[in-house]
């Protein structure tokens, strides 16, 4: 049941979610994650990840304008984006142990008949939310990089294109690390998954 506690502005969320804890990540009991909590925590996610696209565009007073307003923006969204997911029960955790993974497969749909493929639907739904925090944050990066290679051919000063310069590259080392997270979420799908 959803009570008007649980509607918040930009969306509702359900009152047994790990996004309503007290955003401590790991010092708190795992409640049960259903495929709703999922849903929730996937949209969140990507509401995050859009604000800068939902500003409107014909209007000249937006921060969009101005290049370094627009910057700072994109990489505060980064920032919140990277540590979205810290609050997931730990059967939800990219990290996630296969072993977990098994034992707490019944709890995150209890309508399905057969637990493998309650399994299955958990390894998707996982798999799907990670991977689209993954990509959102590598589509900010994008975003940044544009603003960034744009410092850079435009900058007659070299202090502000050396700046620009080491943000690019240290861009490359964090898009680096996601495609290894990425790699890491595929090899941690159990193959009866797929």
């Amino acid at each position: 049941m959803i009570t008007e506690q649980t509607v918040f502005d930009p969306v509702t969320v359900d009152p047994m979610s790990p996004l309503t804890g007290d955003g401590r990540p790991y010092d708190r009991a795992d409640s049960p994650f259903t495929s709703i909590s999922a849903f929730i925590a996937a949209s969140q996610v990507f509401f995050t990840a859009m604000q800068e696209a939902l500003f409107h565009e014909s209007c000249d007073c937006s921060p969009k304008r101005a290049p370094e307003a627009r910057l700072c923006r994109l990489q505060t969204l980064l920032k919140k984006l990277q540590y979205m997911l810290d609050d997931l029960p730990a059967v939800m955790r990219q990290w996630v142990v296969a072993e977990l993974g098994h034992q707490s497969r019944d709890e995150f749909d209890k309508n399905v008949d057969s637990p493998e493929v309650a399994h299955a639907q958990l390894e998707i739904t996982r798999a799907n939310l990670h991977f689209t925090h993954l990509w959102l944050q590598n589509y900010l990066l994008e975003k940044i990089d544009l603003i960034l290679q744009q410092q850079v051919s435009d900058a007659s000063v070299t202090s502000d294109t050396a700046s620009a310069s080491a943000a690019l590259r240290a861009n490359w080392a964090s898009r680096e690390d996601i495609c290894r997270q990425m790699l890491h979420l595929l090899h941690s799908i159990s193959a009866s998954t797929y």
